[in-house]
């Protein structure tokens, strides 16, 4: 009987540290998307990405993206964190050029720095791992909240000055 036990503790154990391994690599998808989301988001200049300063120093977009809008927005697959990040990044480039450029410069740093976490992760332990998982889903979570942050100002200085 007392055999049994051990037996049934020990596929516990097996069973526990399964999971956590599970939930580690579900940690490591997720940066793994993150930096493969953004390996993608190259700044390409072209008639849409153009805007306009006027005295205020709020932007104005020129006529080629104001006509070009009325095309509907397609859904975005995922809806994860990282990838509503990138879209409000995105919006932030089309309305204020100078602070996307801060903020998407903030996310690259970040994204560059889980790179270079990422392959040394490998053979780092487990309870390491946990905790540097933990560390940079937040600190991508804290840039990411600073994207939004900064593009709801932006639009808040847009809307006073009108």
């Amino acid at each position: 009987m007392l055999e049994f036990k051990k037996n049934i503790n020990m596929k516990r154990q097996k069973t526990t540290k399964l999971f956590a391994r599970l939930c580690s690599l579900k940690h490591f998808a997720l940066i793994l998307i993150a930096l493969i989301s953004l390996a993608g988001c190259q700044a390409i200049a072209t008639p849409q990405d153009e805007f306009v300063e006027n005295e205020t120093d709020a932007p104005v977009m020129s006529n080629a993206v104001a006509t070009n809008q009325s095309s509907p927005a397609s859904p975005i697959a995922g809806g994860g964190v990282l990838q509503t990040c990138l879209r409000e990044l995105e919006a932030l480039k089309r309305v204020h050029q100078k602070r996307y450029q801060a903020k998407s410069g903030d996310l690259n740093r970040v994204l560059t720095q889980a790179k270079s976490y990422m392959e040394l992760r490998e053979s780092l332990n487990g309870d390491t791992v946990a905790i540097m998982d933990a560390a940079y889903q937040f600190k991508i979570s804290r840039t990411c909240n600073s994207v939004r942050t900064e593009l709801t100002r932006t639009l808040l200085e847009r809307l006073e000055s009108l």
